[in-house]
Formats: structure tokens, C-alpha cells, sequence
């Protein structure tokens, strides 16, 4: 074999090696999209679970807020802006990091 055959047989291998390492990068590659498209699946529908809890609780305190509104306004014989005030300074009491217009918000 002389030089430029062994220059062209190199030549090859190495054209050969960097085709083999171009189909275990794309296989990387690819199981790296699948395994991020799953997290991302499994995160939003945790999210959606999460959210959904959110809104549960919401629910849950706007009841039993109007009752409390109604049982105050009735045992103390108050206004329902009175009665209202009255649970808000007990809630923002209850959790200092509460702003009274956040509070109102909601």
C-alpha cells in the first residue's frame, strides 16, 4: 500500500467514525427531547392539579367568608361593611404579610 492509499483508507475511517458519532449525538439528542417533552407534560399536569386545588380553597373560604359575614352581622347586630372589616383585621392579624388590599381583592 503506498502513501495515498493509506492517507485515503485514514481519510475514511475517520469519515466513517464521524458518521457514527453524528447517529449517537441525534439518539442523544432525541432521548433528551423526549425525556424534556415528558417532564414538561408531567410538570403542567401538576400544575393543573395545583390550580385546580387553588380554586378548591378559594371556594371553600368565599363560603364560609359570606357565612361568617352573616353570623357576624347577626350576632353583633352590625352592617355587613362592619362585619366585613371585622374579619379582614382578623385575617391580616392571622398573617402579617397580608395587605389589607390584597385582602380585599380576593
Amino acid at each position: 500500500m503506498d502513501k495515498s492509499e493509506e492517507k485515503h483508507k485514514t481519510k475514511i475511517s475517520l469519515t466513517s467514525c464521524e458518521k457514527n458519532n453524528c447517529q449517537e449525538n441525534s439518539s442523544d439528542i432525541l432521548q433528551d427531547i423526549a425525556h424534556l417533552y415528558e417532564n414538561a407534560y408531567i410538570a403542567e399536569a401538576e400544575a393543573v392539579k395545583v390550580n385546580q386545588v387553588e380554586i378548591l380553597c378559594w371556594i371553600k373560604f368565599i363560603n364560609r367568608l359570606d357565612r361568617s359575614i352573616d353570623e357576624i352581622m347577626n350576632k353583633n347586630k352590625v352592617g355587613m361593611k362592619k362585619a366585613k372589616g371585622l374579619i379582614y383585621n382578623f385575617i391580616i392579624a392571622q398573617n402579617p404579610n397580608t395587605k389589607w388590599a390584597t385582602l380585599y381583592q380576593r
